[in-house]
């Protein structure tokens, strides 16, 4: 008798996680969408100084936390000599790079030794913002 509640329970438990999984993409492309309109919020109409720190710096920590963080492996030089190696530091760098880029430009984008990056990155969070800074 007891081996048939643990049973259960097990059943149940794995069902609950099934189901948790089942609706964690949905639930991280809602975040997604959500930071990028903050981001796109603060490009297109904020563009404040002050603002930056909460709205950018924060936002692009939680978007780099939730997103996808493989690079294709063309990067992994540049990545390894200015980012020591970690793609979160880099995809995280290049968030709040390309939000600022939308309202100033920055001189790393203007070199063309730097296209690369995000034309070869294979990472879909880094082609959505170099797309949105106008990088593509």
């Amino acid at each position: 008798m007891k081996s048939k509640w643990i049973f259960i329970i097990c059943l149940l438990f794995l069902g609950i996680i099934y189901l948790k999984n089942l609706y964690l993409p949905e639930k991280i492309n809602l975040l997604k969408s959500q930071y990028f309109n903050t981001l796109d919020d603060w490009a297109l109409d904020d563009k404040s100084e002050k603002t930056f720190e909460d709205n950018i710096i924060f936002t692009c920590s939680k978007l780099t936390s939730i997103s996808d963080k493989d690079i294709n492996k063309k990067l992994k030089p540049f990545i390894d000599k200015y980012y020591d190696g970690k793609n979160s530091n880099f995809i995280y760098d290049m968030c709040v790079k390309t939000t600022f880029h939308r309202v100033t430009p920055q001189p790393e984008f203007q070199n063309s030794n730097f296209d690369f990056v995000c034309k070869d990155s294979e990472n879909a969070l880094v082609e959505k913002l170099c797309s949105k800074a106008g990088l593509l």
